[in-house]
């Protein structure tokens, strides 16, 4: 009993306390970091949970991780997704690596992307007028 209710407040605290994004099919995404000022951090990397690392900066470098996706670092350490797809929902998670001395800190965004809709294609008009 006592683990059930750990486990909830536990999900609570994690649909409370984690920013949603709603991110449009084929446009680029944009999650931000909160709380990173230049120079404050010695690494930053973002993941999509449940681990899987997609791009980390680490002393004015950074090195994208082997996902099957395009993925950029913007100069305020935002992960940029271009061409959001479905498959791009998810939890994801900025990790800062304090400089020495700092304390490590993590923070959450959940980003939802929509089903893509297409709609049919338009028929041409007829040439000729319709009786």
């Amino acid at each position: 009993m006592l683990l059930s209710i750990y486990v909830v407040l536990a999900f609570l605290h994690l649909a409370t306390s984690s920013p949603k994004i709603v991110g449009n099919c084929k446009e680029n995404g944009t999650l931000n970091c909160p709380g990173i000022e230049k120079g404050s951090f010695n690494a930053i990397t973002w993941t999509k949970q449940p681990s899987f690392r997609i791009i980390r900066r680490s002393r004015g470098q950074i090195w994208p991780y082997d996902l099957n996706r395009t993925a950029y670092l913007t100069d305020e350490n935002s992960l940029l997704l271009p061409d959001l797809t479905p498959e791009d929902s998810g939890t994801y998670e900025c990790l800062i690596g304090a400089n020495p001395g700092g304390k490590n800190s993590k923070h959450t965004v959940i980003l939802e992307v929509p089903v893509c809709v297409t709609g049919p294609p338009i028929p041409e008009p007829p040439d000729q007028p319709i009786p």
